[in-house]
């Protein structure tokens, strides 16, 4: 829920059923405790941190095509899509009912974020764009080829 629950949602609390844990310190201690996390989200834009912090986790996940949004378009590819209180409550039952598609699905999803999201692999990547645009200035006499390699990144 985050730090700040929002007032429509305080009366949630009174019920035992349901648990508002608000800010965590460490985000995998309660992602361990749980067969399924979900994103109910409606409105917003931009990718969504939790779904990647639950899918690098292990966990599966149940998501409105907003909360996914940026991520994947397609159910059953990285997690389970419902926009409506009935395909989201389907998705969630899928998950407990199949435990091997479930796991599958887990899967799919850390080995995504392993493949796209490793802040090694991104940041090697990005070494590799600015040593391109170093070496495509230099030729175009941008950057001369006697600059100290410090120069030169401090210039890019």
């Amino acid at each position: 829920m985050g730090s700040d629950l929002p007032p429509a949602l305080s009366s949630l609390s009174a019920n035992p059923s349901i648990g508002l844990t608000g800010f965590v310190e460490d985000i995998r201690e309660p992602l361990r405790d749980y067969a399924v996390f979900v994103c109910p989200i409606h409105s917003g834009s931009g990718i969504r941190v939790k779904l990647l912090e639950a899918f690098a986790a292990g966990i599966p996940v149940v998501s409105t095509t907003v909360g996914a949004e940026g991520l994947t378009r397609q159910p059953g590819v990285l997690c389970e899509l419902g926009d409506t209180p009935e395909e989201f409550a389907a998705a969630i039952l899928k998950l407990f009912a199949d435990g091997n598609y479930s796991r599958q699905l887990a899967i799919r999803a850390r080995q995504a974020v392993e493949s796209t999201r490793d802040i090694r692999k991104m940041t090697a990547k990005l070494e590799r764009v600015y040593r391109s645009e170093i070496m495509r200035l230099r030729t175009a006499g941008g950057i001369p080829s006697s600059a100290s390699p410090s120069l030169v990144e401090e210039r890019v």
